[in-house]
């Protein structure tokens, strides 16, 4: 099983150093580690790592969890390609917008809000006891498309 770690453009250090740190323990349980590093000085020993891909996809494809900072794109692309997520919010970013999307996808139960790096391999567990996520279901879409035809719509 693979375990992909991903910071996104930035710098985590302090995730790549969290996981890497109790790698051992991971590997104990059969996974395999990738570290997506980004911008960050510290270079992990506990598995593969690389700085930036041009297409991540299918790398969340082969991967069983990602343990990923909070960035709604990355969660998403993520969950989308089959991944269960453990999200991380980085606090160095100001905004404080990763810990309440983190909160909010923690409480529906799509992914597993890390809010103690010491506990990443339990909570790589729990992620992989989640059930496979499921995009909602909009019909946005044909609602335009009746609009278009003239065959409905509200509003008018």
């Amino acid at each position: 099983m693979i375990i992909l770690v991903t910071v996104g453009s930035t710098r985590f250090d302090m995730l790549v150093q969290a996981v890497d740190r109790q790698s051992g323990e991971m590997k104990e349980d059969g996974h395999e580690l990738v570290f997506q590093i980004g911008h960050g000085r510290y270079l992990p020993s506990g598995g593969r790592f690389f700085r930036f891909r041009d297409d991540m996809g299918p790398l969340y494809q082969k991967a069983d969890v990602a343990i990923t900072h909070g960035g709604v794109g990355t969660i998403f692309e993520a969950l989308e390609a089959g991944c269960a997520v453990v999200g991380v919010d980085n606090p160095d970013l100001q905004e404080g917008h990763q810990a309440e999307l983190l909160e909010a996808l923690d409480d529906e139960g799509v992914i597993v809000w890390c809010r103690d790096l010491g506990r990443i391999p339990e909570l790589v567990k729990t992620a992989l006891d989640l059930p496979s996520y499921s995009p909602p279901k909009s019909n946005l879409a044909l609602e335009i498309v009746k609009v278009l035809e003239g065959k409905g719509g509200g509003g008018n």
